[in-house]
């Protein structure tokens, strides 16, 4: 994994994140999308260089944080989009 952190003013450091390694074969698997998206939420990378780096569209990043921000978790699983009904309650 790559490790960025981050310096604040007054040399406080926010600590290290863990980024998945861009690969050709990388899976986004639910833990994978959760640092990336907790890594976009505390400034450590861009959504830009994220796109870049992943290959991935701002799009389908935005909807990952958008689902872990109403589900949690199970948001982000790869079938949950067919989990969640619109107006937001599980379909089991």
């Amino acid at each position: 994994m790559v490790v960025v952190s981050r310096n604040l003013s007054d040399q406080d450091v926010l600590g290290d994140v863990d980024l998945p390694v861009p690969s050709a074969d990388l899976r986004w698997v639910i833990s994978r999308k959760a640092q990336l998206i907790s890594a976009l939420d505390a400034g450590f990378i861009s959504l830009e260089e994220a796109c870049s780096r992943y290959s991935l569209t701002s799009e389908e990043i935005m909807s990952w944080r958008s689902r872990m921000m109403r589900h949690g978790m199970d948001g982000l699983r790869a079938t949950g989009i067919q989990q969640f009904t619109t107006n937001g309650h599980r379909t089991h």
